[in-house]
């Protein structure tokens, strides 16, 4: 049983009727008991029942106290009570490996922004660090920031891209009127710089509910920044072709380049799949789009398709010849899915949480794996993506420190800093 998400929220029944449960033995089985903080290794102390630890006073007093001391404690706790076993272990009596599979490698293919969508990406970072900076006075000065209007200099700004006056263009992605009232409308200026990097046209989708959720961003409904999505039909208004699901982005056409120079068959005669894996399934659309284009059978896994039309995809993707790629969102990836018919798995984008990114890629990396897997990670360079790399590795050290006895983190202000790229860490 894993209860680390379900007892987190202490608000709900189904929370208190978890913890009340009276059991001679508890077990928690998590392949995550770190994601984003030392709340998320409380909750299984919790409901473990792991006393005094589990009194939250105690714990923030005693453990989570951000001292030598307390994360000594922590470390031995977690050593006291976890059990861990991971695929590069090996067995102590024999030596070998606990599970034996197949190499890994991983190839990190660094991207140059085309011209245009260098050009968008400029403007909307300027954009950005405007705003941001404007978010940081208002703090330090105690001043309310909803009079402010967000006012670039013309030497800060170009007067036109791809035809469009940079206001329309603001507008067309649910910036114009953007203010910094919360750290909320931040998170979805950094929302659009890193769909910036996958694909222009991610910009002009509206922040529903959904989408808001899986990226963290909780902004009242009358504070959504304007979300005014023109839709591509419309006669009012007529986007640039690069801001049009039919535009292949630069991470399109690597991935049907790599796509098309694999070949169809391994060393071992098994067929060659990729899995492609996004956070926004509107990218996974897109990608559909082409691939359907190219001529090359795809299926999707998506976190609306139901348990019975899962298994089915799943069995067709691992057993027949087609399809080639299997589309899957980032969510749905993380669920248990047997994806070992692919031994090629594309991350098109990067996510806060690096442990989420690592469950994906073991979808094709378990038992029952025949041939090598090779993780594909796209990176545009010079933009957010970098500095979420950066932020990614500081979360992966933090939470295996966790494990010993360290913290990890959402994101900070300094995080926020090292995004928009003002001051130094």
């Amino acid at each position: 049983m894993d209860e680390g998400h379900t007892i987190k929220n202490h608000k709900t029944n189904v929370s208190i009727a978890i913890c009340s449960l009276e059991a001679e033995s508890r077990w928690v089985v998590t392949g995550t008991p770190i994601q984003n903080n030392t709340m998320d290794l409380y909750s299984l102390i919790k409901f473990l029942r792991v006393s005094p630890f589990n009194e939250l006073k105690f714990w923030k007093h005693e453990v989570d106290n951000k001292t030598a001391s307390g994360r000594k404690r922590m470390n031995s706790i977690v050593t006291s009570i976890l059990l861990r076993r991971t695929k590069d272990q090996n067995d102590a009596k024999t030596g070998k490996p606990l599970v034996s599979l197949p190499k890994r490698s991983c190839i990190v293919h660094k991207l140059k922004l085309s011209e245009s969508e260098k050009d968008v990406y400029e403007v909307m970072q300027k954009f950005s660090k405007n705003m941001f900076t404007q978010f940081m006075n208002s703090k330090k000065d105690g001043e309310s920031t909803s009079s402010k209007k967000h006012q670039l200099s013309d030497s800060e700004m170009p007067k036109e891209i791809l035809g469009m006056d940079v206001d329309e263009l603001l507008k067309m992605i649910g910036l114009s009127v953007v203010n910094a009232r919360n750290a909320g409308c931040l998170l979805v200026l950094v929302l659009r710089l890193r769909q910036c990097c996958s694909h222009m046209s991610l910009m002009c989708q509206p922040l529903d509910s959904d989408l808001c959720k899986s990226e963290g961003i909780d902004i009242p409904l009358e504070e959504q920044l304007g979300n005014m999505s023109i839709d591509e039909s419309s006669p009012m208004f007529s986007r640039p072709m690069e801001f049009k699901g039919g535009y292949a982005s630069t991470k399109i056409q690597t991935l049907l380049k790599e796509l098309k120079s694999m070949g169809r068959t391994s060393q071992t005669r098994k067929p060659i799949k990729s899995v492609v894996v996004s956070q926004w399934t509107r990218m996974l659309d897109i990608v559909a789009s082409h691939l359907k284009r190219s001529g090359i059978k795809y299926e999707f896994i998506t976190g609306s398709v139901n348990a019975k039309k899962r298994a089915d995809i799943v069995e067709d993707f691992n057993n027949e010849i087609d399809p080639q790629v299997m589309l899957v969102s980032l969510k749905a990836g993380g669920v248990g899915l047997n994806l070992i018919g692919g031994s090629h798995l594309f991350l098109m984008d990067q996510h806060w949480n690096p442990s989420l990114e690592d469950q994906a890629c073991d979808r094709i990396y378990r038992v029952g794996q025949l041939n090598d897997c090779v993780i594909h990670k796209f990176l545009c360079e010079d933009t957010v993506e970098e500095r979420i790399v950066q932020l990614q590795e500081k979360k992966k050290a933090l939470a295996d420190t966790v494990l010993y006895g360290g913290k990890s983190q959402k994101l900070t202000l300094d995080d926020l800093k090292l995004i928009f790229g003002i001051g130094s860490r």
